[in-house]
This record gives structure tokens, sequence and C-alpha cells, in this order.
């Protein structure tokens, strides 16, 4: 039996509710996906709630994470990334490291960026977050998955 396509998935983690990682690894195993699921941060739901509980990820315990993976000689082996919220504007130039070290230890890997920064109420990113996946995320990815409130414009506009 082949072994499974992996899958770098870098984005939220809830306690309560399906987003991010919580809904992606998931459904990424089902279909047969091996998912190593990096949090961005822990959360007790999603932010868009009135309240909720929890921390940022800080991006040099990412970036540790991510060196781990590296050091094992597990990046060849990796078929895709994918990125989501993002809890500060600093994990976003982490993101873009993983994806040129993913893409340099295996050229055919796919990066999927979803810009995950807010619903039809707003924002609920933190300042600087949909600037910094503009910046740093958007010109690198073979696929951008806006949902239909993240304003697809701005980064359009924001890469000019």
């Amino acid at each position: 039996m082949p072994e499974p396509l992996r899958i770098l998935s870098i984005q939220s983690e809830v306690v309560h509710g399906h987003v991010g990682n919580s809904a992606a690894r998931f459904a990424l195993q089902r279909l047969g996906f091996d998912v190593w699921a990096l949090p961005t941060v822990l959360l007790s739901n999603h932010p868009g709630y009135a309240k909720f509980k929890g921390e940022t990820t800080p991006a040099a315990q990412l970036r540790a994470l991510i060196a781990g993976l590296a050091e094992n000689g597990w990046l060849a082996s990796c078929a895709g990334i994918i990125s989501g919220y993002l809890g500060s504007p600093d994990q976003a130039a982490v993101v873009a490291e993983a994806v040129a070290q993913v893409k340099n230890a295996n050229p055919g890997a796919l990066y999927l960026c979803d810009p995950v920064f807010g619903d039809d109420d707003g924002a609920y990113a933190r300042p600087g977050v949909a600037e910094a996946m503009a910046r740093h995320l958007v010109p690198l990815a073979d696929i951008v998955a806006p949902n239909r409130f993240d304003r697809v414009g701005y980064f359009i506009d924001s890469n000019d």
C-alpha cells in the first residue's frame, strides 16, 4: 500500500467547534492524507463569537516546530502546505519560510493560502494580519481560497 501524501496545515486550533485545523485535519485524513497540524493559535472557540479565550503560538515556537520537521528530513515528503488563520502578523513570515523550505525540499509541493481574517460582521483577525498575508503569503500561493467575506480586492490591490 502506498504511503499517504503528507500535508502541513498551519492554522488555528479550537476546542469548541470545527474551524482551522479542527476542521481540516479530519476532512483531509478522511481523504487519506497524513496531516501535520501546526496551530497558529489555541482558542476555546472561533474568535467570531462575542467571547473566546486562548493564546497565539509565538512565531519562534512555530519556527522551531518546523525546524524539527526539517531536521528529521520529513519536508521532502510533504506534498502540500495549507495556511489559514494567523494569530499575529509575524507568523506570516514564518509560514512563508515554511513554504520555501517545503518547496525547496519538494519542488512539486503545492501551497494553498486561505486568507482567514473576518466574516460578514467584519474583521476578527488582529491588526496587521491581513496586510502580512497580502505581503508575505498571497504572492507565494499556488492557490488562494478566500471566503466570500474576505476582501479579495484587498489582496489584489495590496500586491500591485
